[in-house]
């Protein structure tokens, strides 16, 4: 609604449905500008393939969240080309320490793609621990959490802090596609914590209030 859009329908699927055929005619007979697809893991495959055959990203752009990440729907990769999507993490980032992170990452798990929730909830957070253990000079919990603070890393995925607030993280949210078999960065969307967490963090503080 933000963005100017206007919702002409919202349709959900009996996850069970292997045929989408009469689905995907229905929303050709709306002739939407965009299709957001919210499918299940178990359910994507067998309806990109369908949306592929009917030539629906001829006619409108597919886009899609969370189900559409690459490892989930590799068998038919094909089918996923030209869908965009939007995400924190995609190995087609551009820099230096993801370059890097890449090589130690191939070397350890050489037949699995790092994903999102890998880099951002392992690897970054970890190095978030580091550079405050570092910059408080101990251990000590309350130290350690005050230097969080102020702490900022140079991640795979781009700079990353932490909120002071709830102490989720503040990292690079982007834009993407799926060109020739993986994600590319289309456009940077700016810093963002995760949505879904704002109510799950440790609040440390009120946030403040404008005026």
């Amino acid at each position: 609604v933000s963005l100017g859009f206007e919702t002409v329908a919202e349709e959900f699927f009996d996850g069970r449905i292997k045929d989408y055929f009469r689905k995907i005619r229905a929303i050709f007979r709306m002739n939407p500008d965009v299709l957001i697809v919210t499918t299940s893991k178990n359910a994507s495959p067998g309806f990109l393939e369908q949306v592929a055959k009917l030539g629906v990203k001829a006619e409108m752009a597919v886009a899609g969240i969370k189900p559409f990440e690459s490892e989930l729907v590799a068998p038919v990769a094909e089918a996923l080309e030209d869908v965009y999507s939007v995400a924190g993490y995609v190995e087609d980032i551009d820099s230096e320490a993801n370059r890097s992170f890449l090589e130690q990452w191939k070397k350890l798990y050489p037949n699995h793609k790092p994903t999102d929730l890998a880099v951002a909830g392992a690897y970054t957070a970890v190095l978030l621990a580091k550079a405050a253990f570092e910059k408080a000079g101990t251990t000590d919990t309350t130290a350690v959490l005050e230097a969080l603070k102020t702490t900022e890393v140079d991640a795979p995925q781009g700079r990353v802090s932490v909120n002071a607030h709830n102490n989720t993280l503040v990292k690079p949210l982007f834009a993407t596609q799926f060109k020739n078999g993986s994600y590319v960065v289309d456009e940077y969307l700016g810093d963002v914590s995760h949505p879904s967490l704002e109510a799950c963090g440790v609040a440390t503080e009120e946030e403040p209030v404008d005026g």
